[in-house]
């Protein structure tokens, strides 16, 4: 999959800038614009993962995804480099039916609170996924992206040496527009059914459920690997951050797979590498 925003790794491996165009996948995430996805043989592999390089803005319990991007992508030779501007403007809602989202305070209290529990609390999940799967379908419970005032803009820039499969990562937070933000979040993420194997330097190896929703790594390097196709990618901690290992795997709800640092705003840039794998 080599087209003008793409560079090989190798015969079967690609990174594409941009991902799947929208309404391609059937995730409710298909309107978050994404950063570098991995295609094999033709194949994207990111599902419904963001891609790597994607922020989110936190402001209190809301986050905000980016929902517009301009993109410039330019080639030399075995290297390319890819900068992308990011609109912070879709915010995660519930809705019922084919009716509108709800706009509900308490509601949304209730969903990040089992959340929280659902990414704390291991054995919990299975009894939640249960719950809320049953709910969507009797009442038609829906997650949507909805569209609202930017609150802000965060300019990424991937500078890629495919000789080398590295992909250099910058970010910088450009402002937020309204009432501050608190937190930036980076995305670093591909599909769960094909990255389903997660190893660090500490000699943790995890697989499939058990590498859990959302968990703070403390070792100095890790890893997800898809034992399928053999690729792996790998991140390292990064002064000032915070980075952050997960997976989810819930019929077409969730498929996603990797990694996020989080850093405190302001923070004017900071820069990470994500090593791209190939295992015979």
């Amino acid at each position: 999959m080599c087209g003008s925003n793409s560079i090989p790794f190798s015969k079967d491996l690609s990174l594409k800038i941009g991902g799947a165009e929208l309404g391609e996948t059937p995730f409710p995430t298909t309107r978050i614009r994404k950063g570098g996805v991995l295609y094999y043989g033709g194949l994207d592999l990111s599902e419904e993962g963001v891609g790597f390089g994607v922020p989110i803005l936190k402001r209190g319990l809301e986050e905000f995804f980016p929902g517009k991007c301009s993109l410039s992508f330019k080639v030399n030779g075995t290297r390319a480099e890819a900068i992308a501007d990011f609109t912070m403007n879709l915010v995660e809602r519930v809705a019922v039916g084919r009716g509108e989202s709800v706009k509900s305070p308490l509601l949304y209290r209730v969903h990040h609170a089992l959340a929280s529990l659902h990414m704390a609390c291991p054995w919990a999940r299975s009894i939640l996924d249960v719950v809320s799967n049953r709910s969507r379908r009797l009442l038609g419970i829906r997650t949507v992206f909805e569209e609202v005032e930017s609150a802000g803009r965060v300019n990424v820039r991937y500078a890629i040496d495919a000789r080398a499969r590295l992909i250099r990562v910058t970010v910088r937070h450009i402002g937020s527009a309204g009432a501050p933000c608190g937190e930036l979040i980076v995305m670093n993420e591909q599909g769960a059914h094909h990255f389903d194997r997660y190893t660090d330097s500490s000699g943790t190896l995890l697989e499939g459920d058990g590498i859990e929703s959302w968990k703070e790594i403390a070792a100095e390097e890790a890893t997800m690997t898809s034992s399928r196709f053999g690729v792996a990618f790998t991140l390292k901690q990064v002064e000032g951050t915070r980075l952050f290992r997960g997976r989810e795997c819930v019929d077409r709800r969730f498929a996603w797979s990797g990694f996020a640092y989080a850093v405190s705003i302001p923070v004017s840039e900071f820069r990470y590498d994500v090593g791209i794998g190939l295992i015979e």
